[in-house]
């Protein structure tokens, strides 16, 4: 819209430029004037317009990347795997070790921020923050809103509530009743979705099981949702719970990844060896992060939000791990 008014403006400015031109030569530099004006906003529209069709090409016709295997850290290891059916889909799994030596867990801690339960930040901030190895997004939280780039909540610092349990290092900073699927991890790593006998230690929660027991869910559909491709985000446990598996599936970009339905996710995550797993906050809250070798901060996925690659949301909670370097 902008831009249409813009241009319209610029010929605008053009056409009056034109009239006076064939009036006496008082108007002379009232003309010169309004032509340069019109010149440029047709300079910048064009320039505008040249910027916005070239991103609009690269943004529908990346091409996919090539599929990676590698081990990460000590115990925990990562898999890129690209799908062309049913639709263009990239897969990122990690595996973790739940008895490697260095492995240990962390929950974004709880913070009271302007009456809620904590303070807003992206997965890479939580990762960076904490000098972390690994972190993925957690919790679906509120209150949240995505109109445009520029027009958005939260940002970095604001106030959030989580949805469902959560809990760091002993701190329950949330034990609102929401979807079942919360997942419980021991100070020891013993990881499970069964409510634990003693004190809670770290804790998230999910959108609802995708797999349960070796067996794919029907959709745990939130509100008036339908079980349509989406950017994804999953966390599965084996059956010997020795194990933790960390998904995401990039979404809205054609030609590189469209998203899974639910169904699709739930027997993605079974393929990778989880016999019970749930949906984490998904779309734009999409993150999956890990430390580089420099210290800084690796995307492995590309997060989407409001329609641009690249661009992370800020989100509630994540759930981080810390790790030893291989090498």
């Amino acid at each position: 819209m902008i831009f249409s008014a813009l241009l319209i403006l610029a010929t605008g400015f053009l056409f009056v430029a034109w009239r006076l031109g064939r009036r006496r030569r008082r108007a002379l530099a009232w003309r010169r004037w309004v032509l340069a004006v019109g010149v440029f906003l047709c300079g910048f529209m064009g320039l505008l317009g040249l910027v916005s069709s070239g991103y609009m090409f690269w943004y529908t016709h990346r091409s996919q990347p090539e599929a990676v295997r590698e081990e990460l850290f000590r115990g925990i290891s990562y898999a890129r795997e690209v799908r062309s059916s049913p639709r263009e889909m990239v897969i990122h799994a990690v595996t973790i070790d739940l008895h490697s030596p260095g492995v240990r867990f962390f929950v974004t801690p709880g913070k009271p921020t302007a009456g809620c339960d904590l303070s807003a930040m992206k997965t890479s901030g939580f990762l960076k923050k904490f000098k972390l190895q690994m972190a993925i997004n957690a919790n679906y939280f509120y209150p949240f809103r995505s109109e445009s780039p520029w027009d958005y909540f939260p940002h970095t610092g604001d106030g959030v509530n989580v949805c469902g349990f959560a809990a760091s290092e002993g701190n329950v900073y949330s034990n609102k009743s929401w979807r079942p699927g919360t997942l419980y991890i021991s100070k020891e790593n013993r990881a499970t979705f069964d409510t634990p006998m003693g004190a809670v230690y770290n804790a998230i929660s999910g959108g609802g099981f995708i797999l349960k027991d070796g067996v794919v869910q029907p959709p745990p559909l939130i509100a008036d949702e339908k079980d349509q491709p989406y950017p994804r985000a999953a966390l599965g446990l084996s059956k010997d719970r020795e194990r933790m598996f960390l998904f995401v599936i990039d979404g809205k970009q054609p030609g590189y990844s469209m998203d899974a339905t639910l169904t699709e996710l739930g027997q993605i995550v079974l393929e990778h060896g989880a016999e019970d797993a749930i949906r984490l906050d998904e779309g734009g809250s999409c993150a999956l992060a890990a430390e580089d070798l420099g210290g800084g901060v690796r995307m492995l996925n590309v997060p989407i939000n409001n329609r641009i690659p690249y661009r992370e949301r800020v989100v509630a909670n994540q759930l981080g791990v810390f790790a030893e370097r291989v090498r």
